[in-house]
């Protein structure tokens, strides 16, 4: 499990499981980005239907998907088949603060 920090990126109970995506080649597009980026939000919305996500955040080059533990893996089934990301990783959201790193 990877630790980050990041503000505004939330679990929203105790068991919930909070996904890094990374986006991929969306970082090279120049002024219509924001159309390939909207494009892939719903494309994760589509891929997610039936599941009780939470949340998504999006963040310059990066997303975070919130959902139920009940539902990880089926999110990790739609990240396999979402196109235009290069990678994911379960995360755990926590302060900035050493001690709190390194204890998640």
């Amino acid at each position: 499990m990877q630790t980050i920090t990041a503000k505004n990126v939330k679990n929203t109970k105790d068991d919930a499981v909070l996904f890094l995506i990374k986006e991929g080649e969306l970082t090279l597009k120049g002024d219509n980005k924001k159309l390939f980026e909207k494009a892939l939000l719903q494309n994760l919305k589509h891929l997610l239907h039936g599941t009780s996500y939470a949340s998504i955040v999006q963040k310059p080059g990066r997303m975070y998907l919130s959902c139920s533990a009940e539902d990880a893996d089926l999110a990790e089934e739609a990240l396999r088949h979402l196109t235009g990301i290069t990678g994911w990783a379960r995360s755990k959201a926590v302060e900035k603060d050493t001690n709190t790193v390194i204890a998640a």
